[in-house]
């Protein structure tokens, strides 16, 4: 399992730029964080919060679309 992460880390080295990929996966790290504790830990998200994950995943659609 930990040579297909490895596999893949590669691929996607060679292919995209470093800040993209680490945009990507800090955002992807938060929306996953935040779903787990929503959704496992029962922890409610106020508005702010959720215009915040809204914004984070609009800014990933900007980066893919013109990076």
């Amino acid at each position: 399992m930990y040579a297909a992460t490895a596999f893949g880390w590669v691929y996607v080295m060679r292919h995209v730029k470093l800040a993209t990929i680490g945009a990507v996966y800090y955002v992807a790290m938060m929306l996953l964080l935040t779903c787990i504790g929503a959704v496992d830990f029962r922890q409610p998200l106020n508005a702010y919060e959720v215009v915040g994950l809204g914004k984070a995943i609009g800014s990933l659609i900007l980066l893919m679309r013109f990076a």
